[in-house]
C-alpha cells in the first residue's frame, strides 16, 4: 500500500499558531491533529510558509507578532532538523525513528 500524503494549507498553519484574526477553527484543527492518529505524512509547502509569514507581519499588535513569529520559527526549526511531524516537501519525507 502506498503512503498517503496530505498538505498543510495556509488556514490549517494558521491555526496551529494561533495567528489572530486567522485561527476560527483551532480547537477543530488541534483536534483532529491529536485524535486523528494520521497514517501519512504530512507536507508542509513553501507558499504556506510565506503567506502565514505575511499573516503574521500585518498583525497590529507588535507583542503578539513577535510571539507567532518566534513560534513560526521555532516550527521551522523543527521541520529542518527532521523533528516535526511534516516535511519540507519536494521529496523529502519524514524520517522514521528507525532511519
Amino acid at each position: 500500500m502506498a503512503l498517503r500524503v496530505e498538505f498543510v494549507d495556509t488556514s490549517v498553519l494558521c491555526n496551529i499558531l494561533d495567528v489572530p484574526g486567522k485561527n476560527q477553527d483551532r480547537a477543530s484543527v488541534m483536534r483532529q491533529l491529536r485524535e486523528e492518529k494520521r497514517e501519512c505524512d504530512l507536507i508542509l509547502p513553501v507558499t504556506t510558509v510565506i503567506e502565514t509569514g505575511n499573516h503574521i507581519a500585518q498583525l497590529s499588535d507588535g507583542r503578539v507578532r513577535r510571539d507567532r513569529a518566534d513560534k513560526l520559527h521555532r516550527l521551522l526549526s523543527l521541520v529542518i532538523a527532521g523533528e516535526a511531524p511534516c516535511s519540507r516537501g519536494r521529496g523529502q519525507a519524514r524520517r522514521s525513528p528507525t532511519t
